[in-house]
């Protein structure tokens, strides 16, 4: 496991952090362009955000529970041009998929550029 994923293993969701169990589906498009643009917008320190798919923060008992998550795979272009339908200035888009367990896990990391904030819809 890389070090980026086992820090936001060990992080609750937070202004710039987001657990998702699987990857939003076709009719969820405007769900992942919500959560980018949240994600891009916040207040945060952090030069970057994630949104971490294939893992469930259970907010009770503070545990993560990994999934696979192979469906519905996205890819850092297909979500740029989704955004760019969508948006006049997008934020940086990368995606990048690490192994647990042999269970996929994949990180989008957001990271906006200060000077195009704030982040809007067309």
């Amino acid at each position: 496991m890389n070090e980026l994923l086992s820090k936001l293993l060990n992080e609750e969701e937070s202004e710039y952090l987001d657990f998702k169990m699987k990857w939003y589906s076709k009719d969820e498009n405007f769900e992942l362009i919500h959560d980018i643009l949240c994600l891009s917008n916040s207040p945060c320190n952090n030069k970057n955000r994630y949104i971490v798919i294939g893992v469930d923060d259970n907010k009770e008992t503070h545990t993560k529970t990994i999934f696979s998550a192979n469906e519905n795979v996205n890819t850092t272009e297909n979500i740029t041009q989704l955004l760019q339908k969508y948006m006049l200035k997008v934020p940086l888009i990368s995606i990048s998929r690490e192994i647990i367990d042999n269970k996929s896990v994949y990180i989008i990391q957001i990271t906006p550029n200060y000077s195009d904030l704030p982040y809007v819809l067309n």
